[in-house]
């Protein structure tokens, strides 16, 4: 047989108390009571773009179709020039330390994190304060 543990005789004792509990009729203000703090609480803001969000989202696809215009429109030769100057560059990062690398992400980690963390709260308060 089955030996209980501690927990199990508990909940087996709670159950048996919950069950042989009467139960008493609820008072006749409680649904009057909480219909009301129901009716109360305040509705879920309705989702919508705002003008600027819509502004920024087109600004930013005509700045991508200039971009592959643009970039289809530049000469081979030019191409080659950027390609050699992009060699040139890889070669330049290769010779920075890993610790100079880490750095400098880490400080953009956290300016990039400090100025989010700004824009939030100051959305938050702003939208506070219409409330």
């Amino acid at each position: 047989m089955d030996q209980l543990t501690p927990r199990d005789w508990l909940d087996d004792k709670l159950d048996d108390a919950l069950r042989q509990m009467d139960m008493e009729a609820p008072p006749p203000a409680l649904l009057r009571n909480v219909m009301a703090s129901v009716r109360s609480t305040p509705q879920i803001p309705v989702f919508h773009f705002s003008w600027v969000e819509i502004l920024v989202a087109g600004f930013l696809f005509c700045m991508a179709g200039v971009t592959s215009v643009l970039f289809a429109a530049i000469p081979e030769t030019s191409l080659y020039m950027l390609r050699l100057n992009i060699e040139h560059d890889l070669k330049v990062l290769a010779m920075v330390t890993p610790w100079q690398t880490i750095t400098v992400m880490l400080i953009s980690a956290t300016a990039i994190l400090t100025l989010g963390g700004f824009a939030i709260y100051r959305q938050h308060q702003l939208s506070m304060r219409n409330n």
